[in-house]
């Protein structure tokens, strides 16, 4: 018999619960399972964990949302909690949604194009920020010694970590074309791009990669443009 005292619902001073809860879950919600007299059990649920999201695995890491489908009141904000294993990589893609993440744990590399074509690297660390805007093109690698862990927030309650446009999705789909749809992108262009010919297409991948391991290490890059990374584990807290 789970009895708790102390309960303040005007109704009564102690809960009794005879039969087995989960009783992780009940302590990480104390007032879900002894309500305040103040919760009358008619606002909206304001909370959902990553621990009852849905986990998709793949070589190299995994990665779980929380967006308006679980989360009915997040209207205009989604999270994605990933996990990058040292090598393994987030394919280069882009979305609509803008992206703001802080990195949880380990180190990773970042790459994205700008709106000109230039390219910006940079290694990240627990504690740092970074922010892409709406449509840029960017990639995230976990480095070692054990990769990285990162929360990722997007302005779009609707928005899926699983909806975005991929390089190698684009790159399938256009091999035995002349051009990319709707662009001057030629896939000759695409192949000499990537060091690869046009007799090697067999070589590209038949469907888009959400994530993969890679092999080494890549070198960094010497050409930096707009600063879309933000070191906040360096910066002291200021006392006021």
């Amino acid at each position: 018999m789970d009895k708790v005292p102390g309960v303040r619902t005007g109704r009564t001073g102690a809960i009794t619960a005879p039969r087995a809860t989960n009783r992780e879950l009940d302590a990480g919600n104390p007032d879900s399972r002894v309500p305040p007299l103040s919760d009358t059990g008619s606002m909206p649920v304001f909370k959902y964990p990553f621990s009852l999201a849905n986990k998709r695995v793949y070589r190299g890491g995994w990665s779980r949302e929380v967006t308006a489908r679980e989360l009915p009141i997040a209207k205009e904000l989604a999270g994605v909690n990933m996990r990058l294993e040292a090598g393994g990589i987030r394919e280069l893609h882009w979305h609509k949604a803008a992206e703001w993440s802080i990195m949880l744990y380990g180190a990773a590399r970042i790459t994205a194009i700008d709106a000109q074509g230039r390219s910006f690297v940079r290694d990240v660390f627990a504690g740092d920020l970074w922010y892409f805007p709406t449509g840029i093109p960017h990639s995230i690698q976990g480095l070692g010694p054990d990769g990285t862990e990162f929360l990722l927030v997007f302005d779009d309650g609707n928005f899926s970590e699983y909806e975005t446009v991929l390089l190698s999705d684009v790159m399938a789909h256009t091999r035995r074309q002349r051009s990319c749809p709707r662009t001057s992108v030629s896939a000759k262009w695409l192949w000499r791009a990537f060091r690869r010919k046009s007799s090697s297409s067999s070589r590209l991948p038949s469907r888009g990669r959400l994530l993969w391991t890679a092999r080494g290490r890549p070198a960094r890059s010497v050409h930096r443009t707009t600063i879309f990374r933000f070191g906040l584990a360096s910066r002291r807290p200021r006392k006021r």
